[in-house]
């Protein structure tokens, strides 16, 4: 048996268990679209009973983090930020209504991630841009349009995460996964990769310049662009 989880130092409440397979979740030891192990193997390696384990999965379902399969077991999902959307009134799918909201929202994370990770930048530590550029040059070398559209996520989330807030790495992957139906497609436009790279290589050198004025222009601006491609996306909808 495959050990993914330590034993429980106590014996554990159903919030103990969903604590411990959400950290588990956010920090990657377990990935979308992995299946969790079998219920008596995470009995045995949490230290917990079947009712509490059964109690935590009733809530990691409702958070829209795991989903059981009829007799094919329990798998990781990323329903969170669906679910979060659909209960504040914006829907689980991207339309005119709530993209725009979406984007401004995204716009403001991004713009003041970035000042907070060129504050970071400044004080000397590490070298981050070498990040972005190698992300760039991948880009820049890829032909397969699904592999430069998850090129892309990465790096305006590895841009966002050089803020070292964890909370607005969150709120960022939730608000960029109800994006991601329109920013998909359209990489798919033929202006689109230019547009992309282009950007990207201002983005990451006007980081290295550590030049805050430009390079948080060169966000905003890279993202006015994205929400108009996104726009003619959801016209071609109608």
């Amino acid at each position: 048996m495959n050990t993914v989880f330590d034993t429980l130092h106590y014996r554990s409440r159903s919030r103990q268990i969903v604590d411990k397979l959400r950290s588990a979740i956010t920090g990657g030891t377990l990935n979308i679209g992995d299946k969790l192990p079998p219920e008596r193997d995470l009995c045995v390696q949490l230290g917990v009973s079947r009712t509490s384990l059964r109690e935590a999965m009733h809530i990691l379902q409702a958070y829209g983090l795991v989903e059981p399969t009829q007799g094919g077991g329990t798998y990781v999902t990323d329903k969170f930020s669906e679910n979060v959307f659909d209960f504040l009134g914006f829907g689980k799918t991207l339309n005119k209504k709530n993209f725009k909201y979406l984007l401004n929202a995204r716009k403001i994370l991004e713009s003041g991630a970035v000042e907070q990770a060129l504050d970071i930048a400044e004080s000397g530590a590490g070298s981050p841009a070498a990040e972005l550029d190698r992300l760039v040059d991948e880009q820049e070398a890829e032909t397969d349009i699904a592999r430069l559209g998850m090129l892309d996520a990465q790096f305006h989330e590895k841009l966002v995460s050089l803020s070292h807030n964890p909370i607005i790495v969150a709120l960022y992957r939730m608000i960029h996964t109800m994006l991601l139906r329109g920013t998909s497609q359209v990489i798919t436009y033929p202006p689109s990769r230019k547009i992309l790279l282009r950007d990207h290589r201002e983005i990451a050198r006007s980081f290295m310049r550590r030049s805050r004025k430009t390079c948080v222009r060169a966000v905003r601006d890279h993202l006015k662009r994205t929400e108009k491609l996104i726009e003619k996306y959801l016209e071609g909808e109608d």
